[in-house]
């Protein structure tokens, strides 16, 4: 079923061939219309092979579906991104606390 063809397409974008997921991901919201994930793949896809109105239909598609969500941007919004974050966003690693060197006595 869709998932998968959700893994098949994100192995591609793990191999650095996001263009080549468009026709599984395109198949997949056809026979899935409302798997939101497929839509944001879809929209990263075409964003990277430069299909920037398929793009945005596809970031329109997923926002509709879940339009408070603090990953999508607004796509009618003029403070919108030209894209959403591909990734979440990373926190700084926690080190140790540094102690004083010891002396000796």
């Amino acid at each position: 079923m869709a998932f998968s063809e959700i893994e098949s397409a994100l192995e591609l974008f793990k191999s650095g061939s996001p263009e080549e997921a468009i026709p599984i991901l395109e198949e997949i919201v056809e026979n899935v219309p409302t798997f939101v994930i497929a839509y944001v793949l879809l929209a990263q896809a075409y964003e990277s092979s430069m299909q920037d109105e398929k793009a945005v239909l596809a970031w329109r598609k997923a926002y509709q579906m879940i339009p408070n969500s603090p990953l999508l941007p607004d796509p009618e919004s003029e403070a919108a991104p030209e894209t959403a974050p591909k990734t979440a966003p990373k926190t700084a690693p926690k080190t140790a606390p540094k102690t004083a060197p010891k002396t000796a006595h």
